[in-house]
């Protein structure tokens, strides 16, 4: 079998995780797969040249730090670009393959456009919807007419030329019926947990009596702004705390506007994006890990925090909040600052308890979240759709 996995850029990201996790699980199970990218960002380049095959279909983008001001039209151009080129590197020889497997937008429109009837296994890790920065601007008038036609196409296409659904979450499961009267399967991501695990750390990246650590893109959906006011008011108990911001975002100058107004310039510490290797040392030397996202279809970075041996906090309204409800609902927590700050100081009070409990759910994800275990559940439902696609 012959799989080709597209997707719209390589960069620092649970998508683009999963993808090189999987592709690596697939070739230990003797699947010819290559990898097509419209793009690969400087700083995920890594993620990609230790892997096991090569691909003709590499081109390397440079990060540009995009203002508040310019970041919705470079991201609607950004979208445009990644189509076409996708749709052009797909002419070239796809003929040798024998599924196709996209996953973000807009690699799965490019895939339906150009696959020429060969059966296309979408990876849905989020509907169509404005994603990241664009949700900031999605209560102009404009952005939402165009959102909307957007998701009308997005509909025809998806409805007549995917063939299967394979999604991260039972939130979104739901949310794919929603949006276009169609089932999905379900398979929980992928987590490294070679790479993500428990390390004696000698010295700390920050020192502090407690380090909170919060990795992702700043951007408004991140909901960064809580754990900064949690800070605030976890250090009227604790005043050697300190918060640990991993990532970088056009909400960034926000960010680090507030931390000032509150007094926190010195105790909100700003690291940009950083390789895996590091971002397992940062998970090392923290105490808690904090993820109050205001929304999101699963999220990596809870499990990454657990399979590291640290405590995390993960928003109600993440999808990873599912496998916590099961495995460590304490660990739950409402996505305000106030709830925030009390659970992290509830963590604190109890933290070799937390901490035992931790390390249990540790060896749960050890069993059903491998690399191992995704790549033989994803392939039998590659091997399902060629069966299928023959007997048409």
């Amino acid at each position: 079998m012959r799989v080709l996995v597209i997707h719209p850029r390589l960069t620092v990201g649970g998508a683009e995780r999963v993808i090189t996790l999987m592709a690596k699980g697939l070739k230990s199970l003797n699947v010819d797969v290559d990898l097509c990218f419209s793009a690969i960002e400087k700083n995920a380049g890594g993620s990609v040249r230790h892997m096991l095959w090569s691909s003709p279909r590499i081109e390397f983008l440079n990060n540009s730090s995009l203002s508040e001001k310019n970041v919705l039209t470079a991201k609607i151009a950004e979208y445009f670009g990644d189509f076409i080129k996708l749709c052009l590197l797909l002419k070239r020889d796809l003929e040798s393959y024998d599924l196709i497997n996209p996953h973000n937008f807009p690699a799965y429109w490019s895939a339906a456009i150009v696959g020429a009837g060969r059966p296309i296994v979408w990876t849905c890790h989020d509907v169509l919807e404005p994603y990241g920065v664009l949700r900031d601007y999605y209560e102009d008038g404009s952005i939402k007419y165009f959102i909307g036609l957007l998701q009308k196409l997005d509909s025809f296409i998806v409805r007549r030329k995917i063939s299967k659904i394979v999604t991260n979450s039972k939130k979104n499961v739901r949310a794919i019926l929603s949006r276009y009267s169609l089932s999905s399967k379900l398979i929980y991501p992928p987590i490294d947990t070679e790479l993500f695990s428990p390390k004696n750390v000698s010295d700390k990246i920050v020192s502090g009596d407690l380090l909170i650590v919060q990795v992702g893109s700043f951007v408004k959906l991140k909901n960064y702004l809580a754990s900064i006011i949690a800070l605030k008011i976890v250090k009227e108990k604790i005043p050697g705390s300190k918060l640990l911001l991993v990532g970088e975002g056009p909400w960034k100058k926000r960010l680090m506007v507030t931390a000032e107004k509150l007094g926190l310039t010195k105790d909100v510490k700003f690291i940009g994006f950083v390789n895996d290797v590091m971002l397992s040392e940062i998970y090392n030397s923290c105490d808690i890990c904090v993820h109050p996202v205001l929304e999101q279809s699963f999220g990596l970075v809870p499990f990454e925090a657990i399979s590291s041996g640290k405590p995390v906090l993960v928003s109600s309204k993440c999808g990873a909040a599912e496998i916590f409800e099961k495995y460590a609902p304490g660990m739950i927590v409402e996505p305000s600052p106030q709830k925030v700050a009390e659970k992290i100081l509830e963590v604190y009070r109890n933290y070799e308890d937390v901490v035992h409990e931790v390390l249990e759910m540790r060896n749960m994800i050890v069993k059903i979240l491998s690399p191992q275990m995704y790549a033989k559940k994803i392939l039998k439902i590659f091997q399902e759709t060629l069966e299928e696609n023959v007997q048409k």
